[in-house]
């Protein structure tokens, strides 16, 4: 246990993507550096969400897996891969020499905490401070969430066995992402929002061609719907919807998320933070104490793991007076549905409403021959281009390998590439990279026609 006497340069809150990161950083610029975990080592992108999640959809692709012992299965492997991220994580601070602790954390001045750990107290001082305590599902008597057969994000996994059918309350990301896996497993599962739409920050093409898959694949979509009186039945769970009461073998809540901020003691240093604890921040990160910085899902969106990691890169860098760079303009997002789902820039709607002259190039995976080895026909590269000045502005993409084909569309971002980029340029082949190549020819077609 570090000696409570000592002064650190930085205390990071949270041991996720952006406290990692922020630590790591700090460390590399000679400061002496101590996070402060109130759980395990990676928080929850490492124990209830990001690898969890995805685990289980790998399993869901996995046809060996489809059997009577799925679930042990795919925990099993979500152990193994859990440890294994964990292991490096801590290798990595160790590397660095940065010092950890677990404990739960409550400031008592603007730079010093309290450390309550088994029963014992130790109080810190630093210089600067990163919160990056992350986010938890949103839990409130209304939703019933803890209810015998009612889950949110963190508890599903503590399945016993899989439900015949599920109702998912919630269609954004990861209220689709967990409906899709699930149908995948062979549950009946119904999709149910007040919203009219999936997905509202996907392009529209894209969310049109995720619903024809969820149809496909026997997923119910309730849309613009009223759901309320959650209740657990003798055996199943009753929910109703618009006024109709139905029954459900389990019922996943995804309605948001809220900061970890309670009991940090913000509101006794005077750090502002919303409702939901989801802390104010700067351009540089800093809330309204500007040694105290905050990075991570606890400042809201984007919210991502990639994302996370970065701001609390830049965060750390500020802090010290290193120049690290800016947050990149366009990054890339990736949702994990089945089939999964990535883009990066501008959508088509956004361009639509800057007026810019656009011309849209796509490329079908049944087009390709990587798309017919690997039976795929129905995925999706969309380019957007600036018919003026050729430039390209944004990708979006729909099917096998998304979220890993959208870097070639984010390098071409960054270096302001125009059609004639992927039209000049060679593709292996066979490859699913191959659709930029076809989509940028199709976006040539349409250029010659002006």
């Amino acid at each position: 246990m570090p000696n409570p006497r000592v002064t650190y340069d930085l205390i990071v809150l949270g041991s996720g993507p952006a406290g990692q990161r922020a630590a790591v950083q700090a460390a590399k610029l000679k400061k002496k550096v101590l996070v402060v975990e109130k759980d395990l080592i990676g928080g929850s992108c490492a124990h209830l969400g990001t690898l969890p999640s995805k685990t289980l959809r790998e399993a869901a692709l996995d046809s060996t897996h489809q059997n009577s012992n799925l679930l042990d299965s795919v925990m099993r492997t979500k152990r193994r891969v859990i440890d294994a991220e964990t292991a490096v994580l801590k290798n990595q601070l160790e590397r660095n020499q940065v010092e950890y602790l677990q404990g739960r954390a409550s400031f008592l001045s603007p730079n010093e905490i309290e450390i309550k750990n088994a029963g014992r107290a130790s109080n810190l001082q630093a210089e600067k401070f990163v919160i990056a305590v992350g986010t938890r599902p949103c839990r409130s008597v209304e939703h019933s969430a803890g209810l015998d057969g009612v889950f949110d994000s963190d508890s599903i996994l503590q399945l016993k066995k899989l439900p015949k059918s599920l109702a998912v309350i919630g269609a954004g990301v990861i209220g689709c992402e967990y409906a899709s896996i699930f149908a995948k497993l062979g549950v009946g599962v119904t999709l149910i929002d007040r919203r009219a739409e999936l997905l509202r920050s996907v392009d529209l093409e894209i969310v049109e061609s995720l619903k024809s898959h969820f149809e496909a694949n026997g997923i119910s979509l309730c849309l613009g719907a009223d759901f309320r009186n959650i209740k657990k039945l003798s055996e199943e769970v009753m929910v109703e919807v618009n006024a109709q009461p139905r029954t459900y073998s389990a019922v996943l809540i995804c309605l948001g998320r809220q900061g970890n901020t309670e009991g940090l003691g913000l509101e006794k240093i005077g750090v502002e933070a919303s409702p939901r604890g989801i802390i104010k921040v700067n351009e540089n990160y800093q809330s309204n104490l500007q040694h105290i910085y905050a990075a991570g899902d606890v400042i809201g969106p984007p919210a991502l793991a990639a994302s996370s990691s970065e701001q609390g890169r830049l965060a750390a860098c500020h802090a010290f007076g290193f120049s690290g760079g800016k947050f990149p303009a366009f990054f890339p997002y990736g949702i994990y549905t089945i089939p999964e789902i990535s883009s990066v820039g501008l959508l088509e709607s956004e361009a639509q409403s800057q007026k810019l002259p656009l011309v849209v190039g796509r490329a079908r995976y049944r087009e390709l021959a990587r798309g017919q080895i690997i039976g795929d026909e129905h995925g999706l590269l969309k380019l957007l281009f600036n018919r003026d000045n050729r430039k390209l502005l944004g990708v979006h993409i729909i099917g096998t390998g998304a979220t890993e084909l959208v870097h070639i569309g984010q390098t071409a971002l960054a270096f302001d590439a125009t059609v004639d980029f992927f039209v000049n340029n060679v593709f292996n082949y066979p490859t699913l990279a191959e659709a930029y190549k076809v989509a940028a020819y199709n976006a040539m077609n349409q250029f010659s026609s002006f």
